[in-house]
């Protein structure tokens, strides 16, 4: 009994003396997604934050480009032009497991993933002008969140998923909305004469 508590003891002021993993260590498997332009095609591609371990991610004669990764960074959903005019693609950080995800024949385009990872907002021209959208990432419950005169484009999702900032031009000018993630509640954030507003990104 004395040896096998002096050895536990050993193993704990071993464990206890060992160095703490210090930050950026941890943070060297984080990855960077970007549009990687070759030869005038655009596919996406990984690299860590420390330079190393840059790969492609898609390789399709037709152009991939604006990826958002999903909330726990296996997925990332992005934009292809490999179908047409363009639709919503997800696939997996290491290349496998393509899905296609919008099929309407038009654009699709400016993928934003959830916080949650349980939805992906997205711009599409289905609903006759460009409009907000969300679906899932296995491609069901797809669902429209704008519909008023005018073009709605660029959703950001807010950090607790609540909510999603767009850019909007329904009152002649370019200015940034948010509404509630279910569509509910839009009401615009900026009016700035003389000026465009756009790309809105919140805060974390």
């Amino acid at each position: 009994m004395r040896q096998a508590a002096r050895a536990v003891l050993v193993v704990a002021v071993v464990l206890a003396a060992l160095p703490a993993i210090p930050a950026h260590a941890a943070a060297a498997t984080s990855l960077i997604a970007f549009d990687e332009i070759r030869g005038g095609n655009a596919d996406i591609a990984v690299a860590r934050p420390d330079g190393t371990g840059q790969r492609p991610v898609t390789s399709d004669a037709a152009d991939d480009f604006n990826p958002s990764f999903s909330p726990d960074g296996t997925r990332i959903a992005f934009e292809s032009r490999r179908s047409g005019g363009g639709d919503i693609y997800v696939i997996g950080t290491g290349g496998s497991n393509l899905r296609r995800l919008t099929t309407f024949g038009g654009f699709d385009g400016e993928p934003s993933w959830s916080p949650d990872g349980t939805r992906i907002a997205f711009t599409s021209v289905a609903g006759g002008t460009l409009g907000i959208w969300t679906i899932r990432p296995d491609g069901s419950g797809l669902h429209r969140l704008t519909s008023s005169i005018g073009e709605n484009l660029m959703p950001s999702w807010s950090p607790d998923g609540t909510r999603i900032a767009f850019t909007t031009n329904r009152t002649l000018s370019s200015d940034i909305a948010v509404m509630n993630a279910d569509g509910s509640n839009q009401h615009r954030v900026t009016e700035t004469p003389g000026a465009a507003d756009a790309e809105p990104t919140w805060s974390p």
